[in-house]
């Protein structure tokens, strides 16, 4: 009868501390958060363009040199646009080509550079991507004045928002 008792007293504190441990209570939390509009562009490397001495009677060969971008955005139909702070010098240009990122981004090739904002790029949309090639090119006649120091003429690469 003691075993018994003691079987069932066993017993009772078992399921009881059971259930117990059953009985825990539950609380939620809400959670607030915020993700901001990204829209981050970056161009790396220092690229240098020197004209090489043509042979006598030929116009110079243009030179092409590289850099790279980078870009993140969480936005839809973005487009990178492209200008001179300023002009080039009379018999001068530049160009520039940006690989298009991710895919199905377009890069509208070779560009000519000037002081009005051109589309480089168009239709990216939600992405990060930091493996993209920048390709510039000098090109110069043989009327170009000679750069008597180094001309550093600054490219302006901008995010819009694409057309609707």
């Amino acid at each position: 009868m003691k075993k018994i008792a003691a079987v069932l007293m066993t017993a009772g504190c078992i399921l009881g501390f059971g259930g117990m441990a059953m009985a825990a209570e539950n609380d939620s939390q809400t959670v607030t958060y915020t993700i901001p509009t990204i829209n981050e562009l970056a161009v790396t490397g220092t690229p240098t363009l020197t004209i090489a001495i043509p042979d006598a009677g030929s116009q110079p060969t243009p030179v092409e040199a590289t850099a790279n971008y980078a870009i993140t955005t969480n936005e839809s139909n973005k487009i990178i646009t492209a200008a001179l702070e300023l002009g080039m010098p009379d018999g001068t240009a530049l160009a520039v080509t940006l690989a298009a990122p991710g895919e199905g981004q377009g890069s509208q090739g070779k560009v000519a550079l000037s002081t009005t904002s051109q589309n480089v790029v168009t239709g990216i949309s939600k992405l990060a991507d930091d493996t993209n090639s920048i390709t510039y090119e000098l090109t110069a006649t043989a009327e170009a004045d000679a750069a008597t120091s180094t001309t550093s003429p600054s490219v302006i690469f901008t995010i819009i928002d694409g057309e609707v």
